[in-house]
């Protein structure tokens, strides 16, 4: 095997291949990169038993091959690499790597399985997907005994698509760009694929394909000059039925300005200092909005902002960080807050692209 790659697209594919990767000293398989050099292309394979990352990139192959090293030892030896990283084989296991040596895995590299491309269910722009899972992810319970909230539920109705995730404070509905074919469809992707397509695709145009089966889910489109493929366990069970959580009818509205709202979310944030914190809402002037909140001590902090318009008549308790993270995620100048007729329903915080539903507490 001798091979030549790009330093600097082996070093981005590195990076993003770790997110399939597992640091384990008894199974040392779950940490490798699996390298096949063949016709013009080198194919890149992490998989970490649950979800995997296939690249795909044009590379100089003087003898084709394949090895499996350890991606943490193989990254940190490109990184101090300039311009080409020269990768060939030297001993029956034995590969030098510039000017470094790196021993193999010696465990076989675990195959992952793929959906069949004849199941694509869908094709989206890749952006448009990335910035509906980065804005609603963040709402993904992390909870392993709820697996099915940790996936972000992907539902058409063939000529509108949106991306739900919900927790145990709030439900995140985020449109989606056009969706092609123009057919209903509904899938779950799971929060590693989910966080995978937000963190590398954000600034992508191409087109992700989307497939699924009875095992997998899978996502396929360009990164730059690479074409990756991520896979991960298809999740089985039945999304909850969001649509019953969304309130039908609202009997109040207010308008507040997003900067101010956040500014005096973000200062709050600071003194809570706790993700499960409470905060005391109360728009009934219909001028301010003040917010309260108390610390373990009982001492009181007090903020507050101008109404643009509306109000109601009664008081509601948020969690602030959640509500931080709401308002942070839309992109508009003003937010409205839609209430029903008594605090006890949820809330519904939204611009005129996304919604989200908060369920208010008790403080």
């Amino acid at each position: 095997m001798l091979v030549s790659i790009d330093q600097k697209n082996l070093k981005v594919a590195l990076v993003m291949l770790k997110s399939a990767t597992t640091e384990s000293r008894h199974k040392a398989f779950l940490g490798g990169v699996n390298i096949v050099a063949a016709n013009g292309l080198v194919a890149m394979t992490t998989y970490d038993l649950e979800t995997s990352i296939v690249l795909e990139m044009v590379a100089d192959i003087a003898d084709p091959g394949t090895a499996f090293l350890p991606l943490k030892t193989l990254q940190a030896i490109v990184n101090a690499c300039k311009n080409q990283v020269e990768i060939r084989i030297v001993a029956d296991g034995i590969y030098r790597v510039c000017n470094a040596e790196i021993r193999d895995i010696a465990s076989p590299a675990p195959v992952p399985y793929h959906a069949s491309e004849y199941n694509k269910v869908f094709s989206i722009p890749a952006l448009g997907l990335a910035r509906a899972l980065k804005k609603g992810g963040w709402a993904m319970l992390e909870d392993a005994s709820r697996y099915m909230l940790q996936t972000t539920f992907i539902e058409s109705d063939g000529l509108n698509a949106v991306a739900i995730s919900c927790n145990t404070h709030v439900l995140g509905m985020v449109k989606l760009e056009s969706t092609e074919p123009h057919v209903p469809f509904s899938l779950n992707i799971p929060k590693t694929m989910a966080d995978i397509i937000a963190k590398y695709f954000a600034k992508e145009n191409a087109l992700l394909h989307i497939s699924q089966d009875n095992e997998r889910v899978t996502a396929r489109g360009m990164l730059g000059a690479a074409q990756v493929t991520i896979s991960s366990r298809r999740v089985q069970g039945k999304f909850p039925d969001w649509k019953r959580i969304v309130p039908s009818q609202s009997f109040y509205r207010v308008e507040l300005d997003r900067g101010d709202l956040l500014d005096t979310l973000k200062s709050l944030k600071t003194v809570a200092r706790s993700k499960v914190a409470f905060g005391k809402f109360d728009f009934s002037d219909g001028k301010n909005l003040s917010i309260v909140h108390y610390d373990d001590a009982q001492k009181e902090y007090r903020y507050g902002c101008d109404i643009f318009d509306g109000s109601f008549p009664y008081k509601i308790g948020f969690n602030i960080a959640c509500l931080y993270n709401v308002i942070a995620g839309l992109s508009e100048s003003k937010v409205s807050f839609l209430l029903g007729a008594d605090k006890e329903l949820p809330v519904i915080v939204k611009d005129s692209e996304d919604l989200f539903v908060i369920m208010p507490v008790r403080v």
